[in-house]
């Protein structure tokens, strides 16, 4: 189901066939964006990468790009970093106090907020590559499929009902109804795209019979 169906659909269950003063089209696109970015978050729908960071000799922590939901995998001249916490930082780079920590050729990476560190600290301006899950665009009237699969379109409609209804004080009638199917979808999607991953893998079965 396509933005625009998801439109309708959600109109003709509230029974307001057109955009109106209080529940407008932009504002319901808005309520389906964040349904969208919900899933988006169960099945990694939009996966990229980007090479913006160089690093600076000498500077452990950089912004990350904006729309950086998930990170699967980073690259520091193109060898893998593993992940560690920024409370793991001290003990691996045996960190005290007044110390500055190690310099080097980063082995290992960390989050912290919207920043990203490294350690060691880089020694050398290097291309760092993350790849990751993204956040999916704004969706509008000028939308013509989601970033998620289409067919999880249809499960954002209950969200919106329950966005549209909190708005209309509700929440204790249609909005909790419309809550409770929105939280057994996601439970659906969760176990629908479990399913799909599964599929998808490449099963190799060997014949070992004599």
């Amino acid at each position: 189901m396509i933005p625009s169906k998801v439109l309708e659909s959600v109109r003709f269950q509230c029974a307001e066939s057109a955009s109106n003063s209080f529940w407008t089209d932009p504002e319901i696109y808005g309520y389906m964006t964040e349904a969208e970015q919900i899933i988006a978050e169960i099945v990694k729908a939009t996966k990229t990468k980007d090479s913006s960071i160089i690093t600076t000799s000498g500077i452990r922590e950089y912004t990350k790009p904006s729309g950086v939901m998930t990170l699967e995998r980073v690259t520091y001249d193109d060898a893998r970093l593993e992940k560690i916490t920024i409370n793991q930082l001290d003990d691996l780079e045996g960190i005290s106090y007044g110390s500055t920590g190690q310099t080097g050729q980063p082995t290992h990476y960390y989050e912290y907020g919207n920043e990203i560190g490294f350690s060691p600290k880089p020694d050398d301006a290097k291309t760092v590559t993350l790849y990751y899950s993204g956040s999916p665009a704004t969706l509008s009237a000028a939308s013509t499929s989601f970033t998620i699969p289409n067919d999880y379109g249809q499960y954002a409609a209950d969200y919106i009902l329950y966005r549209m209804y909190l708005k209309d004080d509700e929440l204790n009638g249609q909005g909790k109804i419309h809550l409770q199917i929105w939280e057994g979808n996601l439970v659906k999607i969760r176990d629908n795209w479990e399913d799909r991953e599964y599929h998808d893998q490449n099963i190799i079965v060997t014949d070992m019979g004599a």
